[in-house]
């Protein structure tokens, strides 16, 4: 697993926080769990810079440019002098302390495997509610770089009729009028009137199956081949087999090595994917989400979430996984596609600058009381109601 520990950095104290397959962040408003994520997708970023050589593993990689980094995110803010970061992913080790950022290769680099990375903001919904949300000034770059890769998803032919997890619908691209309509058997409107539920989601849905189909339906030789005529590979060639390849589709090298010279996997980070969604609609929507997680073992997927059903719904998949691992028949209650096991879930609950494992490893799940403890406070507020009417009878 990618490692991330980091201290003195805005809300963030001291956390030390494993990446699985799945990555889960839960925690009040405010504590943190959007940072660690932002900071994670920046040093991801950072690492498949290093990889491709745009930056020199070799050397101190500049303060200017991590910081250009983390305002991508705006979280450069929190990035003070006593701030230190350790991150361990599969190509290299990024350290910062004392404000220099340093890297170096790690033993295992060459299982890296090229990824293609997406942060999905909170706000999303906002191309749902708008029309001509390509014209709008003033966005965050996070987000600005979620429009543009939303416009060309909804725009593609990969996405055209593409269905969403809930009540059997599916989205398309109206190019008349320039507008992305849902439609079932019942009913086609533009997304701007549906549901709130549906504004939400869809976006992030349509993000992710149009990077699935980009990154793992497409022809990577021949796409390589195309890209090494251009001559535009020449560097990556040289440093990933030492030599640049004249016949790309058949050189053995090429083929052994093709998720290193192409995105060959998908880093999401996505926040909050449960708004505005009613309980059953977050469980089929997480379940799709893990059936696309497992379209490749080097898929990542990081989620903040405010929502029991999400946990219960991972819980679900993780003891489906189990039994199939135990050769007990589980398919035909949630399909293998959807099914993860639990070491490949971390799940931390963010809290006073900490990140704290909510794993039970005795029962391999996830804890959701951590999540939904409210639940206990409301219900004691009611036994409280209810002994005080018996009280004065």
């Amino acid at each position: 697993m990618k490692n991330l520990v980091v201290e003195s950095f805005g809300p963030l104290k001291k956390c030390n926080v494993e990446i699985g397959n799945l990555t889960v962040l839960v925690g009040n408003q405010g504590v943190g769990k959007s940072t660690i994520a932002k900071l994670y997708s920046s040093l991801v970023w950072l690492e498949k810079a290093l990889f491709l050589g745009k930056k020199d593993i070799n050397k101190k990689i500049s303060k200017t440019y991590f910081m250009e980094l983390l305002k991508f995110h705006q979280i450069d803010s929190y990035f003070t002098g006593n701030t230190i970061i350790s991150y361990y992913g599969d190509f290299c080790r990024i350290f910062v302390k004392d404000s220099v950022v340093n890297a170096e290769k790690n033993k295992t680099s060459d299982l890296y495997c090229l990824p293609k990375i997406q942060y999905i903001p909170a706000e999303r919904n906002l191309v749902s509610a708008i029309d001509k949300y390509e014209n709008i000034s003033y966005l965050s770059p996070n987000m600005q770089d979620f429009v543009e890769i939303y416009d060309a998803a909804v725009q593609s032919e990969k996405t055209s009729d593409l269905k969403l997890p809930i009540d059997n619908l599916k989205v398309k691209y109206d190019k008349r009028t320039r507008k992305v309509i849902v439609y079932n058997d019942s009913y086609s409107i533009p997304v701007g009137i549906a549901a709130s539920g549906i504004q939400s989601m869809m976006p992030f849905i349509v993000v992710i199956k149009y990077l699935e189909k980009i990154v793992f339906n497409e022809n990577k030789l021949s796409t390589l081949k195309n890209l090494a005529e251009k001559k535009s590979l020449n560097e990556q060639f040289l440093r990933v087999l030492g030599y640049i390849p004249e016949d790309v589709e058949h050189d053995e090298n090429v083929r052994k090595n093709i998720q290193r010279l192409f995105d060959s996997c998908v880093v999401s980070i996505l926040e909050e994917p449960e708004q505005n969604l009613f309980p059953n609609s977050q469980k089929t929507m997480m379940e799709d989400l893990l059936e696309f997680l497992n379209t490749s073992k080097e898929n990542n997927l990081i989620i903040t979430t405010h929502s029991p059903y999400i946990l219960e719904t991972i819980n679900n998949c993780i003891y489906a996984a189990a039994l199939s691992e135990k050769n007990i028949e589980s398919n035909d209650i949630l399909p293998s596609k959807q099914q993860i096991s639990y070491s490949n879930v971390s799940a931390y609950k963010i809290h006073d600058g900490i990140a704290e494992s909510i794993k039970i490893d005795e029962l391999k799940q996830i804890d959701p009381a951590e999540i939904d403890s409210c639940s206990v406070s409301i219900n004691e507020v009611y036994s409280k109601l209810s002994d005080r009417e018996y009280e004065n009878e």
